[in-house]
């Protein structure tokens, strides 16, 4: 819908406003290059029109307006989605609300494109933005340390990697720590050696009593959560995916799934060794590891995470009907609206590029139960009452 009846006047208009705060001194007023944007949409000049609205972004920024320049953004996104610099800024925005998983969500998807086209430092700008952001996110601290020591950066991998270490170790992931610390080494930075792992301290004892009473406690894994504090089961999917038909193969890492045993390497380092086949080419086996990582975690109940290896699958172009739905289901369990709609938005739009009227429709009513203004779920609404065939 166009927002002024004359563009070209209302070009003239903002121009004007613009000119007088500058011959007064005075910042470019944020409203006069939003007001630009919108004329030049009108107008057809989409270059322009991006152009304005990043500047009115930054203007909204300065005043300290995030919301308003949060939607500037996702005026962006909206009418230029391969305009690639706005998720830079989304992350910058949401970060200084304290949104701080909106804020991962726009830094990491911005590193990791920068990354697979070859343009590390953008990658490097963005991840290190994030840790400050989100310290405790280990995973985006070891893809940076990664990045630095790619980049030729020893000194910073290794601070990097030093804090990753710290940070399992001082959440008792023996490991991963293990796994760092390797890493470490390679870099030419050796610290004291890690106490024996759970697998170690295993191979090594011969009988229960060898392994003293500590240890036989441990040996076995966390103890269960009490029913009290069971998160209750709640998914946007028609189903769960089952196994019963499945290959010996596909049993087998099914059987790893439930039980939460991924190997000595562990969920997490699914999703790193996801991430190498993709910069390889391979993105086969990136999707082969994101989904087998994807609902291991779910069954860990570790939803950050698993709600990162399916928007990286969908990412690739290889998620699935129920792969979206794991995806929504593990936003809702961790209570953030955010997360919910993004998973629900792609699964929309992949529904509406297949073709799925009812699917898509039933993707967008559920975002407008999240969020009853939702600008795209209207959009997709529209749509799929008029264009698409019934599924």
């Amino acid at each position: 819908m166009a927002r002024h009846g004359n563009p070209d006047e209302a070009i003239a208009r903002y121009l004007e406003e613009l000119r007088q705060a500058n011959v007064q001194g005075a910042a470019p007023p944020a409203a006069s290059l939003n007001g630009l944007g919108d004329a030049y949409l009108d107008k057809g000049d989409l270059d322009s029109a991006v152009d304005h609205y990043r500047q009115s972004a930054e203007a909204y920024a300065r005043e300290g307006m995030y919301d308003n320049a949060i939607a500037c953004c996702k005026k962006i996104q909206r009418y230029a989605p391969a305009d690639e610099e706005s998720g830079l800024l989304l992350g910058r925005y949401y970060g200084a609300k304290g949104l701080r998983a909106d804020a991962a969500r726009e830094l990491e998807s911005y590193a990791d494109r920068k990354d697979r086209a070859g343009r590390r430092k953008d990658a490097i700008l963005a991840l290190a933005e994030l840790v400050k952001i989100a310290p405790d996110r280990t995973l985006v601290r070891e893809k940076l340390a990664r990045l630095y020591a790619e980049n030729g950066q020893r000194d910073a991998a290794v601070e990097e990697y030093r804090a990753a270490r710290h940070a399992y170790e001082s959440r008792g992931d023996q490991d991963a720590a293990r796994r760092v610390a390797d890493i470490l080494a390679e870099q030419g930075d050796r610290a004291e050696p890690l106490p024996p792992s759970r697998e170690e301290r295993r191979s090594l004892a011969e009988t229960p009593e060898s392994l003293g009473a500590d240890d036989d406690v441990s040996l076995d894994g966390p103890p269960p959560i009490p029913l009290g504090l069971e998160i209750e089961h709640t998914s946007y999917a028609d189903s769960t995916e089952t196994y019963s038909d499945a290959s010996p193969d596909t049993a087998e890492k099914a059987d790893a799934v439930r039980s939460g045993r991924a190997g000595p390497t562990g969920y997490a380092e699914m999703v790193a060794n996801a991430e190498r086949a993709a910069s390889e080419g391979d993105v086969e086996r990136a999707a082969s590891w994101l989904i087998e990582a994807g609902e291991g975690l779910r069954s860990q109940r570790r939803w950050e995470e698993a709600v990162d290896a399916f928007r990286k699958l969908a990412a690739f172009g290889k998620a699935r009907d129920d792969h979206y739905g794991a995806w929504t289901e593990a936003a809702r369990q961790t209570g953030m609206a955010s997360l919910v709609l993004e998973a629900l938005s792609a699964q929309a739009r992949w529904h509406v590029e297949a073709g799925r009227r009812s699917s898509a429709r039933k993707a967008a009513e559920e975002m407008l139960l999240v969020d009853p203004k939702n600008d795209l779920a209207a959009e997709i609404l529209s749509q799929v009452g008029s264009t698409l065939p019934r599924d």
